[in-house]
């Protein structure tokens, strides 16, 4: 699932949050590198230069990302686009390595701006029980909502100041526009 060492950065969150948050750089199923291949279109009209970095992308890797984030979640081609993904990132030039790590690095960025100032935050469970941050951040045409996906915290945790939850995936609420038109 990993082209590059893995690791957990952290991420700071609003007050409200119970745990500390931690999210996932160089992984294919879940965490910021998942985020942009499933949801790039979003992110890109959150932070247009992941639209540049995409496109210097080989043409196989965007043929992936796009297959990726726009087949059905549980079908078998978006398995195995994710799985040739995988492959795919097994052994990536410098340049792919590069790229990829400087879209992730700036999504953290965003994170990291947006997500402690914000005022306006509903944390519940989503239709499986798992926890779901909606946070509104700012956007050129306006605030838009980013969904927040986490695991439950570890219950191996020996206090509750030491249990960490970790980013599943991060995407914008849709509103009536459809993908091509979203704008921020």
């Amino acid at each position: 699932m990993v082209f590059l060492k893995a690791k957990d950065v952290a991420v700071n969150v609003p007050r409200c949050w119970q745990h500390a948050v931690n999210v996932a750089m160089n992984d294919v199923k879940q965490g910021l590198l998942h985020s942009f291949i499933r949801h790039h279109w979003q992110w890109e009209a959150a932070l247009p230069k992941l639209s540049t970095i995409k496109n210097q992308l080989p043409d196989s890797i965007q043929d992936l990302i796009k297959a990726i984030s726009t087949l059905p979640l549980h079908s078998l081609k978006r398995v195995n686009a994710e799985n040739n993904m995988v492959t795919a990132l097994s052994n990536p030039s410098s340049e792919v390595k590069n790229a990829l790590c400087t879209a992730q690095a700036l999504m953290h960025e965003f994170l990291q701006k947006h997500l402690p100032a914000s005022t306006n935050v509903v944390i519940a469970q989503n239709k499986k029980g798992q926890k779901q941050a909606r946070i509104v951040v700012p956007s050129t045409q306006g605030p838009r909502t980013l969904v927040i996906a986490t695991n439950n915290a570890s219950p191996k945790a020996r206090s509750k100041a030491s249990m960490v939850e970790s980013i599943t995936t991060m995407y914008f609420e849709r509103n009536s526009k459809s993908k091509k038109q979203y704008k921020f």
